[in-house]
Formats: structure tokens, sequence, C-alpha cells
């Protein structure tokens, strides 16, 4: 067990310029760079108060190019399943959380600017908490999501290590380019991988 961090506001404030430093690293879609940044901070300082959600972003980053788990879905409540090539956007949701129904209406717009070039995008929910059929697709209406969207029962959510939602993941045929919170994936790097080849294994 790691020890009870005793707020220090010198730690803090290193921490916290290194984090902006990471975040450009994100925004830029150079993320084998932020993974060397995040172990860089962590080995400095090893506790402070973005140590938690440093070590989020450290296992996130840590499948990167690693082959995709299959999708395991019940029933697919639009569309359904992606081709295994070309490049999807993966979301998963609940329609009664609040931060999900900010972001699917942007994840819509995503999906409608970014399609014609060869984006696939897919919601993932488990319509937990009694959310009803009926309320999924009033939720999935409001927020203008015409994308491919199916339900499963947390075994996909589990290979893809989502914690919280929503969580997002990019896979490149078949290979895993991103995976984290949406607010870490830039659209440079979402169209980037539309139009540049793998870099080689």
């Amino acid at each position: 067990m790691r020890p009870v961090y005793v707020p220090d506001p010198a730690v803090d404030a290193r921490v916290s310029a290194r984090v902006d430093e990471l975040s450009a690293l994100y925004q830029a879609g150079q993320y084998a760079q932020a993974r060397t940044l995040i172990e860089r901070i962590l080995a400095e300082e090893p506790e402070n108060a973005w140590s938690s959600t440093l070590r989020d972003w450290q296992r996130d980053l840590s499948v990167l190019g690693q082959p995709a788990p299959p999708l395991s879905v019940n029933e697919w409540v639009q569309g359904g399943p992606p081709s295994p090539k070309g490049t999807t956007l993966l979301v998963f949701f609940e329609a009664w959380c609040p931060h999900c129904q900010t972001e699917m209406p942007i994840v819509a717009k995503k999906s409608r600017d970014l399609g014609a070039a060869g984006l696939t995008v897919v919601g993932l929910t488990q319509q937990s908490r009694g959310v009803t059929s009926d309320e999924l697709r009033s939720f999935l209406l409001a927020s203008g999501a015409s994308f491919a969207v199916g339900k499963e029962d947390g075994t996909t959510s589990a290979a893809y290590g989502v914690v919280g939602i929503p969580s997002m993941a990019v896979i490149r045929d078949g290979v895993l380019m991103f995976r984290g919170h949406p607010s870490l994936l830039s659209d440079e790097a979402l169209q980037q991988w539309l139009v540049e080849p793998l870099p080689p294994q």
C-alpha cells in the first residue's frame, strides 16, 4: 500500500507544470512521449496531488500498439458491428451519466464530420441503473447519435480497462491507438489515424 500523500505545495507546483506539458503532448497526439514523461514524473515525485490521475493515464497508455480486444455485444440498438479494417472510435457511455450527456453530441458531430474520411463510431452501453430501451433511444435521438450502438454486459468495458465514463478507445486496423477520457483525445490525433499508415511494429 502506498503511503497517504501529505500535500506539499512545492511538489504540487512542480508536478502541475509538468502536467501542463503532458496535456500539450496529449493534444498533439504524441502518446509515446506522454508515456515517457509520466514515467519520469512518477519516478521523481511518486506521491503528489496528481499521482492517481497520472497512474490512470499510464495504465491507459500502456496498451497502445497492442491488438484491440474483440467487441462482445449482446444486442445492437442501432447499426451493427464495425469492420475490422479502418479506424473505429469506441465510446463507452450510459444515458443517465451527466458527462456522457455532454459528450455524446460532440461524438455525434465527429461521426458526421469525419465519417466521409473513414471514421466509424460505435457506442457501447450496459444500459445500467434501470434505463429502459425507450429511454436509451430517446437519449440517442436527442444527442444526434445516429452511429452504431450496442448493449454489452460489461465484458467489453472490462477488456478495455474502462473504469469511468465517458471513455473512448480508437482502433486502427485492429490495433489500439488510444484509450482514455475523451478530453485527452485530440482531433489532430484522430484525423492523422484516418490518413496515415500505421508505423512498423
